[in-house]
């Protein structure tokens, strides 16, 4: 059976950080359907630490191990570019040896989008103090720059 390792970008520093990152993500992956063949999520935290231990993961795997990067876009994907062509182009980042391009993927331009993308969930939690008029409604948050959404 295969190991699927997904090195995650974020999470900040801190070994009480690095369980509840991973409890995170496996209670989301387990949410997503995938109990029984759970993927090891890796915190990368930044970006560039993230890419290395990924590279590294690739550079050394054996063939029992499945290295995946999950990265926020940070910039709008170009129409066609490939995650690793946005990569390489916003980062510089090349695809190690020993990787495909079904390994990389990209989240949303900046996570925070994540935290207004439910409007409905955060009316929930903040009852009557949530000021929803102070969110713009926007129609694609894919679309949404970093920027302006922070």
């Amino acid at each position: 059976m295969v190991t699927i390792k997904i090195y995650i970008e974020g999470g900040g520093e801190g070994k009480d950080l690095d369980s509840r990152f991973r409890e995170a993500w496996s209670k989301f992956f387990k949410s997503a359907g995938l109990e029984g063949k759970m993927p090891r999520p890796v915190r990368g935290r930044g970006r560039g630490q993230t890419y290395d231990l990924f590279k590294a993961a690739c550079n050394n795997r054996t063939r029992l191990e499945l290295p995946v990067l999950l990265l926020d876009s940070e910039d709008a994907l170009v129409a066609g570019h490939t995650p690793w062509q946005h990569l390489q182009h916003r980062d510089g980042f090349q695809p190690p040896q020993n990787s495909s391009d079904d390994q990389v993927y990209l989240m949303i331009q900046v996570m925070e989008t994540w935290l207004i993308a439910d409007i409905e969930s955060l009316k929930n939690y903040f009852g009557s103090k949530f000021k929803e008029a102070k969110i713009p409604a926007w129609q694609n948050l894919a679309t949404v720059e970093k920027q302006t959404v922070l």
